[in-house]
């Protein structure tokens, strides 16, 4: 599999390549009312709204405080687009995954399961 690394949280993940549509560099998201503390704000992307979720606490990173990200990964699946914060994206790499995490380039990543993620946002309380 192609994969993307990204470090959030203190974390190296990583991505399915074919889920990214592209990488953007650091803007600030409109902070939501109530929203849970995995999703930062919603930034505008191609005339839309699209959630910025911080996929260090997705993945149980323990780095307390705001995440201040240098890019944006944003990614679609399905019936979802959302942008993932980073504070560093790799180039696409093929890794060999194996359960919830995969070995590219000489490093262990956790992967993020995206269709884990868009069941977990949708059901957020609104």
């Amino acid at each position: 599999m192609v994969i993307v690394p990204l470090h959030a949280g203190g974390l190296w993940l990583g991505v399915d390549a074919s889920c990214v549509v592209e990488v953007l560099p650091r803007r600030e998201a409109a902070a939501l009312v109530g929203a849970s503390a995995l999703v930062r704000g919603i930034i505008p992307w191609r005339s839309r709204a699209i959630a910025v979720v911080d996929p260090g606490a997705w993945a149980g990173s323990t780095c307390n405080g705001s995440p201040d990200y240098r890019r944006l990964l944003v990614v679609a699946w399905d019936d979802f687009v959302i942008a993932l914060g980073a504070d560093a994206v790799r180039e696409a790499q093929q890794g060999e995954v194996d359960g919830d995490y995969a070995d590219c380039g000489g490093a262990r990543l956790k992967m993020l399961a995206l269709d884990e993620l868009g069941r977990l946002l949708v059901a957020l309380p609104s």
